[in-house]
């Protein structure tokens, strides 16, 4: 079809035109008006060029619809998808569609995004796969005829995006299985993304997949506006899609949060039977993340929220770990390795909880007075004969450094002089007791080596006293002075 030319199908009365060989628009503008049907047998549509196609009327395709470069289609009429094998849509940039039908009992492949500003109607066991696409529904459009053979198939990245208000709005989506969800937000009106996954990990979407005590889905949400939703959600799954182990007389939804940890339900319920499949529900939500459905008794493996290694004196250095939970966990090895070696030897042994849901807090004081650079890491060790290891840690030591610090006067009283012989521009100055506790801390500047002055000591009883000066870059260094 030569460009610039215009075809118009367009009859006083309803038409139904018959094409064989499909159509390629290369540039030109066909428009398919109201009550008009054009059906293409056997073939593709190409849409191509700055090729125009204006349906207010339907058109049917029974193959695939294909449009590049400019060209855009535009219209409230039907398009229709009818073929006896799976058909693609795709185009170079986001496609609006008014009406989008897929009548057959195959699958509609979406090429790229694809924005539907009035329905999706899956006829006779059609469906429509989003692979890495999104499907859009503009507000008030909507999905119709879906069941558990006829659904948005999340089979990638893409989501099904929805209008959220206190209305009950379903997703009609599942991967492998049909897994729909059903959100209503008593909340701001937002728009809502759901796609499912066909396993559940450890991390929300990443991490150790969990094998027992579970719903094996995860329904991922997200919002377009943060913040301002107050989500009801429920979810529906499978006898089969349950993994063993699971309990669905004490289950309950739990979504991984942003802190990198999981909501739990506050309590678990017996799921709610509907025809063959379940569903459970939770309310309240209001922020948004990988959702399951798990039972009760559901563990996740080894969580480490964090592990702090701390210097605390010249011959103790301090490290602190936490887990979220654990799993079959019979303990932790600590080790550690000075700069001078090549290898992390054990230096302590830490129990496990073994199984639990809750945080749990460990702490260990290693003796270790050496100058230098030491290095820990922590080695967990399953009951199973499992082995994990955390990230490194690195300390510093303290330095005596009457080479390097120099107080005085030494006895002293109402002042203390300290003259810092390197090239630190910035430091901490703190004092301890002879227990240990912290009596003064202060931050000062000293550009060209200049003296540093502390002239507040006159409150400090007459004792013994320890001073360490630690540089921005984490040297630290240790004298100390008499107060009399």
């Amino acid at each position: 079809m030569k460009k610039n030319t215009q075809i118009a199908f367009f009859l006083l009365f309803p038409t139904f035109l018959v094409g064989q060989g499909g159509i390629v628009n290369n540039g030109a503008e066909i428009i398919v008006t109201t009550n008009t049907k054009v059906k293409v047998n056997n073939a593709s549509i190409e849409n191509k060029g700055v090729g125009v196609i204006s349906n207010t009327g339907k058109i049917y395709v029974d193959q695939d619809w294909i449009q590049t470069g400019s060209a855009i289609y535009i219209g409230d009429g039907e398009l229709c998808f009818e073929g006896t094998s799976n058909q693609n849509i795709s185009s170079t940039s986001t496609l609006t569609v008014s009406k989008l039908q897929v009548n057959s009992g195959q699958r509609l492949v979406l090429g790229n995004d694809v924005i539907v500003s009035t329905s999706v109607d899956l006829m006779n066991n059609g469906s429509l796969e989003l692979g890495n696409n999104n499907l859009t529904m503009s507000s008030g459009a909507i999905v119709s005829n879906y069941d558990a053979s006829s659904f948005i198939i999340t089979n990638g990245t893409g989501f099904l995006k929805q209008e959220v208000g206190t209305t009950s709005v379903v997703f009609p989506v599942g991967n492998s299985s049909y897994n729909p969800a059903t959100l209503t937000n008593a909340g701001d009106i937002d728009n809502l993304s759901i796609r499912v996954l066909d396993q559940v990990f450890s991390s929300g979407a990443s991490g150790t997949a969990i094998l027992s005590d579970v719903v094996n889905r995860t329904w991922m949400i997200e919002e377009d506006l943060i913040g301002g939703s107050d989500v009801t959600v429920l979810l529906q799954w499978n006898t089969a899609d349950e993994l063993s182990g699971f309990d669905r007389a004490l289950s309950g939804i739990a979504h991984y949060t942003n802190g990198g940890l999981w909501d739990n339900p506050s309590t678990y319920t017996a799921a709610t039977a509907l025809g063959t499949a379940w569903t459970q529900s939770r309310t309240g939500l209001t922020s948004f993340s990988p959702f399951v459905v798990r039972g009760q008794n559901m563990v996740l493996p080894i969580k480490l929220l964090d592990f702090d290694v701390e210097r605390i004196s010249k011959v103790d250095v301090a490290l602190e770990w936490s887990t979220a939970s654990e799993t079959n966990n019979e303990g932790f090895e600590v080790e550690r390795m000075l700069d001078n070696e090549t290898t992390f030897s054990k230096v302590a042994w830490l129990e496990g909880q073994g199984t639990t849901l809750n945080t749990s807090h460990y702490y260990f004081k290693d003796p270790n007075a050496y100058s230098g650079i030491s290095y820990y890491r922590l080695k967990q060790l399953d009951t199973d004969g499992g082995v994990s290891y955390s990230l490194v840690k690195t300390v510093k030591g303290i330095r005596e450094a009457s080479e390097v610090v120099t107080v005085f006067p030494n006895p002293a009283s109402d002042c203390v002089y300290i003259r810092l012989f390197s090239s630190a521009t910035e430091v901490t100055i703190r004092i301890f007791d002879t227990k240990g506790a912290l009596v003064l801390s202060e931050r000062h500047n000293i550009p060209n080596s200049e003296m540093i002055e502390i002239n507040n000591l006159s409150h400090l009883a007459d004792a013994l006293y320890t001073i360490t000066i630690t540089t921005e870059n984490g040297d630290i260094y240790s004298n100390k002075f008499i107060k009399e």
